[in-house]
C-alpha cells in the first residue's frame, strides 16, 4: 500500500513523491541514534569486503602470501629432488642387466672351446640361410650365426650351435619357447645351471631329434642374446651345460 507524500515547508511537493515506493526504501525515522562519546577517534569507513566493518588491510596480504611461498618452495624442491634420485636409483637399478646383456654380438674364430669350427661349403650355406631366416623373423638388428662344431679328441661328439644376438624381453620364457622347437619337441630331464657371471638362463634336456637319434639340448638366454646347441656321442648333460658355458664366455663381445 502506497503512503502519500507530505509538502514541505514551501507548500511544494518533494521530486521523490512522484517516484512509487521510494518511501519504503527510506531507513525509518524512529530508530535510535548512536551516541559517540566525546574524544572518540574517528572511525574508517564501512566496507563491505570486510566482515567486521572495517576496511581490510590489503597492503598486508601480499607481504603474507609471499612469505608463505618462501617457507614453502625449498620444502617442495627439496622433496621433488629426493624423488627424482630416487627414481633414477631404482632405474638404474632395475636396467642394470639389460645394459650388462645388450647389445652384444657373437665373434666366433675357428675354433672355440677346444672344438674346431667344420669350415665345409655345404654347412657355411645352411649358415647363410639360418642367418637370413633369422633376419625374417628378428628383424634386421638381430644377427645369427650358425656352426658343426668337432671335437678333436672324439669324432662322433660332434656339437651343432647357433647364436642369434638380438634385444630379449623375458629371456626364461622365450628360452622354453626355442628349446622345443629343437628335435622331436619334447624336453626330457629338464635341468637348469648356473648362468653366472653373465646372467641369464641356462637350460640342458635329453631329446630325440628329428632322425630319431638321442642327443642334448642346452640352451642360454639372457636380454642380449641366445643359443641353442645340440650336442652329440653320448656327452652328459652337465659336461654340456658346462661346455655351452665356455663356448658363450668366449664369444660374446660387448658391442
Amino acid at each position: 500500500m502506497l503512503t502519500a507524500a507530505r509538502p514541505d515547508t514551501t507548500g511544494r511537493m518533494p521530486l521523490t513523491a512522484h517516484i512509487p515506493g521510494i518511501n519504503q526504501l527510506r531507513p525509518p525515522t524512529d530508530t535510535v541514534p548512536r551516541v559517540i562519546p566525546p574524544g572518540t577517534p574517528p572511525q574508517p569507513p564501512f566496507s563491505p569486503w570486510s566482515g567486521h566493518g572495517r576496511t581490510a588491510n590489503v597492503a598486508a596480504l601480499p607481504t603474507a602470501v609471499g612469505v608463505g611461498r618462501r617457507r614453502r618452495w625449498p620444502w617442495v624442491l627439496a622433496v621433488l629432488t629426493v624423488l627424482s634420485l630416487g627414481c633414477c636409483g631404482v632405474l638404474t637399478v632395475v636396467t642394470e642387466p639389460i645394459r650388462d646383456q645388450y647389445p652384444v654380438r657373437a665373434v666366433l674364430g675357428a675354433e672355440v672351446a677346444g672344438l674346431r669350427k667344420d669350415t665345409s661349403p655345404q654347412l657355411q650355406a645352411l649358415e647363410q640361410e639360418l642367418i637370413d631366416d633369422i633376419h625374417a623373423e628378428r628383424g634386421e638388428y638381430a644377427d645369427a650365426i650358425g656352426v658343426k662344431l668337432d671335437d678333436p679328441k672324439a669324432e662322433k661328439k660332434v656339437v651343432f650351435l647357433v647364436v642369434v644376438t638380438a634385444l630379449v624381453l623375458d629371456p626364461e620364457s622365450e628360452l622354453d619357447k626355442v628349446m622345443a622347437m629343437v628335435g622331436d619337441g619334447v624336453l626330457r630331464n629338464a635341468q637348469a645351471y648356473d648362468a653366472r657371471p653373465r646372467g641369464g638362463v641356462l637350460k640342458c634336456a635329453d631329446i630325440y631329434d628329428k632322425g630319431g637319434r638321442d642327443a642334448v639340448a642346452c640352451g642360454w638366454m639372457d636380454y642380449g642374446s641366445f643359443g641353442i646347441a645340440v650336442f652329440y656321442g653320448g656327452r652328459p648333460k652337465d659336461d654340456s651345460a658346462q661346455l655351452l658355458y665356455t663356448i658363450r664366455t668366449e664369444i660374446l663381445v660387448k658391442a
